[in-house]
């Protein structure tokens, strides 16, 4: 391999290493967009792996449901759908998944619902202006429509949104701690998360609410 194969690589890396500490540091730079914090019930923990001491987070949610039976589409209906820039004509297959901004609201009985979502978050915020009770995330939504029927409906894709890395030295507090089970239990810890200019969530603060048995 010659000298510029080997230097146009490693450009494009440090290109794209660079272009993501522009974004990490523009997300992180002035306020918050908000701060919350949340428990093991909304925030799972997720090892790396045996030869990965890193930690991550699943951000758990409620999305509205797809087709309960008999059931209303709720907020996320044909006039949301439009709002967003879909056809609800269109057949459900040839319909391509959109960036959104989505509304996760925490709830007294500590989970996450989403309750709305648009393209312009300035306009979300003026409409949920409290900071400590309602995130505005990045997402990828579409649209869904009723086998059999010409119902349609918006769907959130939960497998858009990332895991939330825990940086040192903050990982340590939950050293000794498995992956969250499924079900319902008694949370471990508390995370306290920023959201930044980018509506990205990161880590500042975790603590814990058991000892470790």
């Amino acid at each position: 391999m010659n000298l510029r194969g080997v230097l146009v690589p490693a450009v494009l890396v440090l290109a794209a290493d660079a272009w993501v500490l522009v974004g990490v540091a523009r997300n992180r730079a002035g306020q918050p967009d908000s701060t919350l914090e949340l428990t093991e019930r909304e925030l799972r923990l997720e090892r790396l792996g045996e030869e990965n001491s890193g930690v991550a987070l699943d951000l758990e949610w409620e999305g509205p449901r797809l087709w309960p039976p008999d059931a209303p589409p709720g907020w996320f209906d044909e006039a949301k759908l439009r709002e967003l820039g879909f056809d609800p004509g269109q057949p459900s297959r040839d319909s391509l998944p959109k960036e959104a901004f989505v509304v996760l609201e925490y709830e007294a009985r500590s989970r996450l619902v989403a309750v709305d979502a648009g393209r312009d978050p300035a306009a979300l915020r003026r409409r949920y202006p409290d900071r400590g009770r309602h995130i505005i995330m990045r997402a990828m939504v579409n649209l869904s429509r009723r086998k059999g029927s010409h119902q349609v409906r918006g769907v959130i894709l939960q497998d858009a949104i990332p895991q939330i890395h825990v940086p040192l030295p903050l990982n340590r507090t939950l050293a000794g701690l498995s992956s969250s089970p499924p079900g319902p239990f008694d949370p471990h810890y508390a995370v306290t998360l920023h959201f930044g200019r980018n509506y990205e969530p990161w880590v500042v603060g975790v603590r814990l609410l058991q000892q470790v048995q």
